[in-house]
């Protein structure tokens, strides 16, 4: 049989059984379209994830206080109770002559702030001048916080963009505006660029206040909640990672590294650790997608199976 024949004959077949040949054209479009959706879904939130994690700081490590367990005990320190790190740890980790490109300590809490009658529950955090670098925060208008304003315990504030809409009427200019939290007034000396969620919450509903006010008049305590630490670039960071561990031991008199009272994390393990997760989320939306291909597949033979039947008989 000639190829114009065999071509022939399946165009008299298609046009012939045209609902027949558009059931089966439609459960090939299902069925592939389906796969290549589901995949894209799961793509997309793992490289949506990873870019929010990447927007939090670059080569980026984390102290954080009291995550290991005591010895004897059951229940092993939370991070929110626990006040392992201070201002000799800082001092410590910037005493590492090389790989660290900025330090930046960090106290935290939530507090119910108030502006010319509407108030919100926000994040109040503690911050140095070196957090803008650490973090990558950019400013819109006004200023970001200074050493100068940190060693005089300025009361000064700088506004997140979801907590300016929540505090101040949109023809408003937040700049020298006055907010109160726990009884303190601060004055807003600056707006942040927005920068959205990071999969922890969001990074625009936030005040930054220099971190030595937030110790005397907030939370009273010494204590320090997160050290940030950017690294000069990614090749050094385990090195970095590595150094900043013994300091602290070191700083906390504790020879056994199983027992130390703190944790160290990094941008990488944090970036590998969610895409784990959407990893598992993509196969999980493959495995939809190819059940809706078999059931398309099933469909298509059904059909083909009562075409040959016909033409049998």
């Amino acid at each position: 049989m000639l190829l114009s024949d065999t071509l022939y004959e399946t165009y008299s077949a298609i046009v012939v059984n045209k609902s027949r040949s558009a059931l089966t054209i439609l459960g090939i479009v299902i069925g592939i379209g389906s796969v290549i959706a589901m995949t894209a879904i799961g793509q997309g939130a793992q490289n949506s994830i990873a870019a929010n994690i990447q927007a939090i700081g670059s080569n980026l490590i984390i102290v954080r206080p009291g995550n290991q367990q005591s010895p004897g005990s059951v229940v092993s320190q939370g991070q929110g109770s626990a006040q392992t790190l201070s201002q000799a740890d800082v001092d410590a980790i910037r005493s590492i002559a090389t790989g660290i490109k900025a330090v930046a300590p960090e106290v935290s809490s939530r507090y119910q702030v108030t502006s010319k009658g509407k108030n919100t529950r926000t994040s109040i955090t503690g911050v140095t001048s070196e957090y803008a670098i650490v973090r990558n925060i950019e400013i819109t208008s006004g200023t970001f916080l200074s050493d100068e304003q940190e060693k005089r315990l300025a009361k000064v504030a700088v506004l997140g963009p979801e907590t300016v809409t929540a505090l101040f009427a949109e023809d408003i200019d937040p700049i020298g505006q006055q907010i109160r939290a726990n009884g303190v007034i601060f004055t807003v000396i600056g707006v942040t660029k927005a920068r959205g969620g990071s999969g922890f919450g969001s990074n625009d509903d936030i005040i930054f206040i220099p971190m030595t006010t937030a110790q005397q008049f907030l939370t009273g305590s010494p204590s320090i909640s997160v050290i940030n630490i950017a690294a000069t670039d990614s090749d050094s960071m385990q090195s970095v990672q590595e150094q900043v561990n013994a300091a602290i031991l070191k700083e906390h008199r504790i020879t056994d590294p199983t027992l130390a009272d703190f944790r160290i994390t990094n941008q990488a393990d944090i970036v590998e650790t969610a895409s784990t997760i959407t990893g598992t989320l993509t196969a999980l939306l493959g495995a939809v997608a190819g059940i809706s291909l078999i059931v398309g597949g099933i469909g298509i033979m059904n059909m083909m199976l009562t075409s040959v039947t016909e033409r049998t008989r």
